[in-house]
């Protein structure tokens, strides 16, 4: 779920629709569920612990990453096989934010 989250996070930062650390999320937990063949229970767990840990924060159908390092770390994300091109795309792939240890 973690690596779900990061690809999505730097494909809509790619194409500017990120707002800082933030984008839109409009998946409902049933639908994670069914992206990754988990259980809707399996789901709740997982975000309640992603939440816990301070990797995820959920409010109003708006997903923020606080850390994205630190998701990216735990989830073995590297966005190298997204194929974005130029210094700009990959530029964007780390969000930046004023939260200490964002970058």
């Amino acid at each position: 779920m973690a690596h779900l989250f990061c690809e999505l996070f730097v494909r809509l930062r790619s194409v500017g629709l990120t707002d800082g650390s933030s984008c839109s999320m409009p998946l409902t937990q049933f639908d994670l569920g069914d992206a990754l063949g988990l259980t809707n229970i399996h789901v709740n767990r997982t975000l309640r612990k992603m939440r816990a840990r301070g990797l995820i924060v959920l409010r109003s159908r708006t997903r923020t990453i606080p850390n994205f390092k630190a998701i990216q770390r735990i989830a073995l994300f590297g966005p190298d096989y997204l194929h974005l091109s130029g210094e700009d795309a990959i530029a964007r792939t780390r969000p930046s934010t004023g939260i200490a240890g964002a970058r």
